[in-house]
């Protein structure tokens, strides 16, 4: 068994390196960043290169198909350029700067936090697994990027980020794994990477030791991200992975059009072709992540603006650099920007603003939600006082970006307050779960700005404490991580559960339909209440709710799901459950997980079994199948 995850984290690797280093070494870009600076963009790079490419191909070649040789012929053939490109300085990408070896070792624990939780649960969690899970499969199965969830559902996905599954589905392919385990490895995957972008900001516009800091900070000591396994939040923290990375990218060829145009004219080119590529890359992983990042790469651009005005010289080459960055971005996405924005845009001027924010617990913003959802209050005092000394002392500009980009975060959580519904594309929840980038940059520049003020002599004495502190304090924070999971209360999918939905598979008619527990969060239904939620995609049988991307999908089709999920709460029923309205909908199973319930609540089985028409069909280690309908 363990072949099978070294295979996969191997093939692993291979996606997440190949794109970025062959462009880096065409491109003669390496030459630009220092040794771990050049992996972490090769990183980068590979992340944003598979959103474009599918969504590339699918516009422009429909009737390709990426199968197992397709791949492993692009790979092979970028493979090659890699080492014609660095056959003379492939020594060079290997020599390791000041703390590269510290660099290394708190990145590669952060893969093994995440990579543990794989380990330890080979089941997807989150309602928003099952689309995930069927989205990946549907991908690999058809080799490229699908137009609907058909089999399972009528569910369009022109509203719908598909980018990440250009990376599931490859690697479900090359490793020759099951969709839900290609997941799981490639999003923890770059949930594990979550701090090299904070590491790539900080060490090129503060120091090496702030860059350390940092990469600690978001990738060990804070429970976010590591917490998004917890509600399968896969598709945000992929394009999390590479928002500071585009940023910086975009930064550094920006000012690089202010001060080195033209004397280095077809490195800045390529420069800002890698920043456009990584700024889609972003937005194809994930719609509401690019509306994260605008706000700083605008502020970026006006800071350079700034300097370009104040030197009186290079204002035409800057505002060509950041034209041109502009372009290339939406160049790569406007086919699907146009698409999305259509849906949303329809969506958002039906709906009245208090439908939007009906999950109240959503919008509202809190001491308590700050602490519960963003990070620990130590690590926010830490970021208070990084945007203090920041601006007393250098690195001021650094800094300024950074407290500018998180107060414009801040007022896109507050934008409902408008009663504009346009306007609310996400929500105080979805900002505080991302804010540990800022907050991870923030205590990187404190401990610099810390160590700034004391004397060299003092500093060369202090600065191996406080590193010795660092590793035992990411020691600590180690464990917490490969503990940052709830047990009961997410995982509910079992190796009884898988046996039981194989032998529905085997067993029960193609076009039956399943009940399945059904909570209410909010306004919002949730099939997250026992295993039964990954039905859909075990069996391809239909469930009372589908998936949470059924708002998507044809009228026809919501309401068909909202009145089988209405029915389904008949069987709650404490005194006595009916069946009628579920039969007369053609609902004629009802399925009952072998972990039971998140609440401890759901449908009534001693009741149900009461009921005439009913028979059991399966009960082998908790899991029960039930016919309903005669």
């Amino acid at each position: 068994m363990i072949w099978v995850e070294l295979k996969t984290v191997f093939v692993l690797a291979l996606l997440l390196l190949i794109p970025g280093w062959a462009f880096l070494a065409v491109s003669g870009l390496w030459r630009c960043w220092k040794t771990l600076q050049r992996w972490f963009l090769a990183i980068g790079i590979s992340i944003a290169f598979y959103p474009v490419f599918y969504y590339l191909m699918r516009l422009l070649l429909p009737m390709v198909r990426m199968g197992r040789s397709k791949l492993w012929v692009m790979l092979a053939g970028m493979f090659l350029l890699i080492v014609w490109g660095l056959r003379k300085s492939w020594r060079k990408q290997f020599k390791l700067e000041h703390l590269g070896g510290l660099v290394l070792a708190i990145v590669g624990a952060t893969l093994l936090t995440r990579f543990w939780l794989v380990l330890r649960y080979s089941y997807p969690v989150g309602t928003d697994s099952l689309h995930h899970l069927i989205l990946t499969h549907l991908s690999a199965s058809n080799g490229q990027l699908p137009l609907t969830l058909l089999p399972f559902a009528p569910t369009p996905t022109n509203a719908y980020h598909l980018g990440l599954y250009a990376i599931t589905a490859p690697l479900e392919i090359l490793a020759d794994v099951p969709a839900h385990s290609a997941l799981l490895w490639a999003a923890q995957a770059l949930n594990g990477l979550c701090g090299i972008g904070v590491f790539l900001f900080l060490d090129k516009k503060v120091s090496r030791l702030a860059a350390v800091v940092g990469l600690a900070v978001v990738g060990l000591f804070s429970f976010q991200p590591a917490g998004y396994y917890n509600w399968g939040r896969f598709t945000q923290v992929s394009g999390l992975s590479i928002l500071l990375i585009a940023a910086i990218v975009t930064w550094e060829s920006i000012r690089a059009w202010r001060v080195e145009w033209p004397t280095h004219k077809i490195s800045i080119m390529l420069l800002s072709l890698a920043a456009g590529l990584l700024n889609a890359g972003v937005f194809l992983l994930h719609f509401q992540v690019a509306g994260y990042m605008l706000p700083l790469l605008i502020v970026i651009a006006i800071v350079e603006f700034i300097k370009a005005c104040k030197g009186k010289r290079r204002i035409l080459q800057t505002i060509s650099g950041i034209f041109l960055i502009a372009l290339v971005s939406l160049a790569l996405i406007l086919p699907v920007l146009l698409s999305a924005f259509d849906v949303y845009y329809g969506w958002r001027s039906a709906t009245a603003m208090g439908e939007v924010t009906g999950l109240s617990v959503s919008y509202i913003f809190s001491l308590d939600a700050l602490f519960g959802l963003a990070a620990k209050p130590w690590l926010v005092i830490l970021a208070i006082g990084g945007m203090v000394l920041g601006l007393l002392r250098a690195p001021r500009e650094a800094t300024a970006v950074v407290i500018l980009w998180t107060v414009t975060l801040f007022l896109e959580g507050f934008s409902y307050l408008l009663n504009i519904p346009l306007l609310a594309f996400t929500n105080m929840s979805g900002i505080l779960i991302m804010l540990y980038l800022p907050i991870g940059l923030l205590i990187g520049i404190l401990i610099h700005a810390l160590f700034s003020r004391l004397p060299k002599f003092i500093t060369k004495r202090i600065e191996p404490i406080f590193l010795w502190l660092l590793i035992i304090g990411a020691l600590v924070g180690f464990f917490y991580r490969v503990s940052n999971v709830e047990d009961f209360n997410y995982q509910l999918m079992t190796n009884e559960d898988e046996a039981a939905m194989k032998w529905v598979a085997a067993n029960t008619p193609e076009d039956a339909i399943f009940a399945i527990n059904t909570d209410v969060w909010g306004t919002d239904l949730s099939p997250y209440s026992d295993a039964g939620f990954l039905l859909l995609y075990y069996t391809q049988r239909d469930t009372t709710f589908n998936t949470v991307l059924f708002p998507l999908g044809p009228q026809w089709h919501i309401d068909e799901v909202l009145a089988r999920a209405e029915a389904a709460n008949d069987l709650d029923n404490p005194d006595e459950p009916s069946t009628d309205r579920l039969c007369a909908l053609g609902v004629d199973y009802v399925y009952i997980g072998a972990k039971g319930t998140v609440e401890g609540e759901g449908f009534n089985v001693d009741g149900l079994q009461e009921l005439p028409s009913v028979s059991l069909l399966y009960d082998q280690g908790g899991a029960q199948v039930f016919k309903i309908c005669e």
